[in-house]
């Protein structure tokens, strides 16, 4: 029992450092002075490379390795979302971006209450509203000149984004390796932006290469590694609660590194959002085997 109670805090921890490693990697997209393609395009590639490495050297990680070509699709929307999330720390904060962005799952509640035509719950829409309220009140004035508005805009497709790659991967892993799954998806986002990105005459200087193997290697397929590791023994009801920190981690990763101090609107809002998130979130699994 001590030893399982010891592997469990463990799992748990782990899960933390890859929820914050999520946050803190939009703090690269202000240390890094490349375009968002460029940014993404290095991510990915260290990413797959690192992830392909992995499962050369554990094959069982792989699968059966049977439904890579139906990962192609959310490859592409990868390379949209990640693209769209790094324009809106360009053009705001990190703050700004995560913030937007982290609708998403108030989203995907909505969307699936769609795609099986019922209506949603009137806890669900609450939780929508409230979120969109959290985000407009970022805004300290609807006019887009606003960089607030415009990085608010950027976030929230990127959200869009990363809510339909949720609802296709969350078919998709059932019956494919969630390692084979993050590898392929990383590969194809870097197949696609790598053209773009030579076409821009990108030329990183050795300080911006060094930066990217940290953002693609430690910060996208290790946070991907200790997400998977942690589900081990963490419940998943209290993996999707842990997951709602994201921005508040990365608000504090920005403030520390970036000295990026979120304005009064920017914690409010950030406080609406979460707290729509974690409703949404105990409802979905309350009902779950994995939340007991």
């Amino acid at each position: 029992m001590a030893f399982e109670g010891r592997a469990h805090a463990l799992d748990l921890l782990r899960l933390h450092f890859a929820v914050a490693g999520f946050g803190f990697a939009g703090v690269f997209g202000k240390l890094l002075f490349l375009s968002p393609v460029a940014i993404v395009a290095g991510r990915t590639g260290f990413a797959a490379l690192s992830l392909g490495l992995l499962m050369l050297a554990r094959p069982s990680l792989r699968g059966d390795g049977k439904a890579w070509h139906s990962l192609i699709p959310p490859g592409v929307l990868l390379a949209l979302h990640w693209w769209l999330f790094f324009q809106s720390i360009r053009v705001s904060s990190v703050a700004v971006a995560l913030v937007s962005f982290s609708a998403f799952p108030v989203l995907v509640i909505l969307w699936e209450a769609l795609a099986h035509r019922r209506v949603p719950a009137l806890r669900d829409l609450a939780a929508a509203l409230i979120a969109l309220a959290g985000v407009a009140v970022i805004v300290p004035r609807f006019d887009l000149s606003d960089t607030a508005l415009r990085g608010v805009l950027w976030g929230l497709a990127s959200g869009v984004a990363f809510a339909v790659i949720v609802l296709w991967n969350r078919r998709q892993v059932q019956s494919s390796s969630p390692w084979l799954l993050a590898f392929v998806q990383n590969l194809v986002a870097f197949a696609v932006l790598l053209p773009l990105a030579l076409a821009e005459g990108v030329r990183p200087t050795a300080r911006e290469w060094g930066i990217l193997a940290c953002l693609g290697i430690i910060f996208t397929a290790g946070t991907h590694g200790f997400f998977v590791r942690s589900l081990r023994s963490v419940p998943a009801k209290v993996a999707s609660l842990v997951c709602t920190l994201e921005p508040a981690y990365g608000i504090l990763a920005s403030a520390l590194v970036l000295k990026e101090i979120p304005t009064v609107r920017t914690v409010l809002g950030a406080v609406l959002v979460i707290g729509a998130v974690v409703s949404v979130t105990l409802k979905a699994s309350a009902g779950s085997p994995d939340s007991l």
